[in-house]
């Protein structure tokens, strides 16, 4: 794998300084960019692409919280913050890790080691294009693009091409780590393709009523799948 592209987003001169020197002593990275306000953030991550942003959460501006929901297409994050009471949202968020200053060499090296991990389980993804299911004696190799959702029945996890099921033999939280970006853990028992969504409802107590093209029962999110979804979608304003 080459080199981590890095982008640093921290205001507070020492912070970032002594942030530059831990990452003097890791291997295989590539400082990009630095930031100082949340809007600064957003501009260059949208710009440069780098694989990784090591932001902290109190930025001027916009907090890095909200930096996330702003970014357009991927970039894994890491926050690095004095305050523990953000951990539960950031992780909602999609956060990779969750430094609290001050911390050590060794505790980003192994922040950047699961970043690595990421990346690696993200190229896999993108040549993943069929999966295999069963029929009973009969084995069906799906296309990906065919497929609208994965969900579990009785312990039994199905794929879904419009109103035609599959029986798979993988667990969802397998299939979470071999799929496309494109599809996302909407409810603990249901794996949505996002480029099948045509319409969402809000619902009072948090959730989303998503209709799938060719599907004609109406899915239900949880709350989180429902917070999933907007973060993945707020840069086009599609939910």
């Amino acid at each position: 794998m080459s080199a981590m592209r890095i982008l640093i987003a921290e205001d507070e001169i020492p912070a970032l300084n002594r942030l530059k020197r831990q990452l003097s002593q890791c291997s295989d990275i590539d400082i990009v960019g630095q930031a100082e306000t949340g809007p600064d953030a957003i501009h260059l991550v949208n710009e440069l692409k780098p694989d990784l942003l090591l932001m902290d959460i109190q930025m001027p501006g916009i907090n890095g919280l909200n930096v996330v929901t702003k970014l357009e297409g991927h970039c894994l994050v890491i926050f690095t913050t004095a305050y523990n009471q953000y951990a539960v949202d950031a992780f909602e968020q999609g956060a990779v890790d969750y430094l609290l200053k001050p911390y050590d060499v060794a505790r980003l090296q192994l922040a950047l080691e699961r970043v690595r991990e990421r990346l690696t389980e993200q190229s896999g993804r993108q040549k993943q294009s069929r999966i295999k299911a069963g029929v009973g004696q009969r084995t069906h190799y799906l296309e990906l693009t065919e497929i609208t959702h994965f969900h579990v029945l009785s312990g039994t996890t199905w794929a879904c091409c419009s109103n035609k099921t599959y029986l798979i033999d993988q667990s969802l939280n397998h299939l979470e780590k071999i799929l496309p970006p494109s599809f996302m853990r909407v409810h603990r028992n249901i794996i949505i393709n996002s480029h099948k969504i045509q319409e969402s409802q809000r619902q009072l107590n948090g959730t989303l009523k998503i209709c799938l093209s060719g599907v004609e029962v109406w899915l239900t999110t949880s709350r989180n799948g429902a917070r999933r979804l907007k973060t993945h979608f707020d840069s086009i304003s599609a939910i």
